[in-house]
């Protein structure tokens, strides 16, 4: 558990990442495939019977908003929210500060429930993986006399 701190007062203590299952994981897929098949029916419902090929289909890309997603919001919250000068659950509106403090101190919870393996840092502060990505890699040197 760690605390995370709001400036000019209040914090949240959360469980990170270690602390979920991949029963957390497949609720919190199917919660979000069950808001967006939702959302896609009542697209299909709006679009006129005349143009069907206007209605969504099983795979068009659906967006959820704030609102929308709130409830898988509240259900990571469930599992990792220990305390918080908030109370718990959390009692809304919150704070601006205090929201965005808990989305950012939540974004390696959501990162592992979407399927983002974050390399462990060993105690040097080197990367005990390799990188998985030409993005991630290091660029090498220049040869000499061709540096930029």
């Amino acid at each position: 558990m760690t605390r995370h701190d709001v400036p000019g007062g209040g914090w949240f203590d959360l469980l990170g990442p270690d602390a979920l299952t991949e029963d957390h994981q497949n609720q919190y897929l199917d919660l979000l495939d069950k808001l967006k098949d939702d959302k896609r029916q009542a697209l299909a419902a709006l679009a006129p019977a005349a143009h069907p090929l206007a209605a969504p289909d099983d795979e068009t890309p659906v967006t959820l908003s704030r609102a929308e997603e709130r409830p898988v919001r509240e259900l990571v919250e469930s599992w990792v929210l220990t305390g918080s000068s908030y109370g718990v659950p959390l009692a809304r509106p919150l704070p601006l500060l205090a929201v965005n403090v808990l989305r950012q101190s939540l974004r390696p919870v959501y990162s592992a429930l979407n399927g983002v393996v974050v390399p462990k840092e060993s105690q040097d502060g080197d990367s005990t993986s390799t990188p998985t990505s030409p993005g991630d890699a290091a660029v090498p040197p220049a040869p000499p006399g061709q540096e930029p």
